[in-house]
């Protein structure tokens, strides 16, 4: 069977030992001296062809490291909820937030030396009508008023500015989370007409509350039996997500 060039290379590369996608792509560029680079749909189309044909064969380097028996995954996630359950939160979380910061800030910083760089042309009308027409691209309507839903952290938005902001009348809210819980009866969220407020229950759901319902059941049958329950210390709940 004719060979196409492509799929050739790709066979001299493999000639003196198995290798990766990414080893294929500078083995084939040094064999011909940088005439041939080839992109890795390309490479990966020619292999699944050669594959389909016969003239490769997947290898199995490396998979005893990424195979585990049923038995050692199980150990895995009990030793991974384990660490997870008694390590605070500061040393479980704080790596993880460090490079999620680390990656948004450097593409942040990419995105500014690419605009240097290509210096787009960007015209656009310093006003724009879509605030007072109502025909904007993404929703029709104007901007006011609009609504302010927080069910995440109540402790996002300052109470007070807030306040000033909701006795104008011209938003609305609706929230599930506040600064202080449980709200106060005296707070003036309470008497506002354009406020909706839940008593921090998103993410609630039938299956949820059934569940737990029987969880508290069980505790309160197993303490009247005399059996030892598990509670939660104040030093447990300052390590708790």
């Amino acid at each position: 069977m004719p060979l196409r060039p492509v799929e050739f290379h790709i066979l001299l590369a493999l000639a003196a030992e198995e290798r990766h996608g990414y080893g294929l792509l500078q083995e084939v560029a040094v064999l011909t001296e940088g005439d041939l680079q080839l992109e890795p749909g390309t490479l990966y189309r020619a292999l699944h062809r050669m594959l389909k044909d016969g003239w490769v064969a997947e290898s199995a380097w490396g998979a005893d490291w990424f195979t585990l028996s049923k038995v050692t995954l199980s150990w895995c996630i009990i030793v991974y909820g384990l660490a997870a359950s008694v390590l605070p939160v500061w040393l479980l979380l704080a790596p993880r937030d460090y490079l999620s910061t680390f990656m948004k800030v450097g593409t942040i910083i990419l995105l500014a030396i690419g605009i240097l760089v290509a210096q787009p042309i960007m015209q656009a009308p310093a006003v724009s009508s879509f605030a007072s027409s109502g025909t904007g691209p993404v929703f029709a309507g104007s901007q006011l008023p609009f609504l302010l839903n927080n069910i995440a952290r109540g402790a996002l938005i300052e109470p007070n500015a807030l306040l000033d902001r909701l006795k104008r009348g011209d938003i609305f809210a609706c929230l599930d989370t506040y600064d202080e819980e449980p709200l106060i009866a005296s707070d003036p969220l309470r008497s506002l007409p354009n406020v909706f407020l839940t008593a921090h229950i998103a993410g609630g759901s039938p299956d949820n509350y059934a569940a737990a319902a029987l969880e508290v059941v069980r505790k309160v049958a197993a303490h009247l039996a005399g059996e030892a329950t598990q509670s939660i210390s104040s030093e447990r709940l300052r390590t708790m997500s």
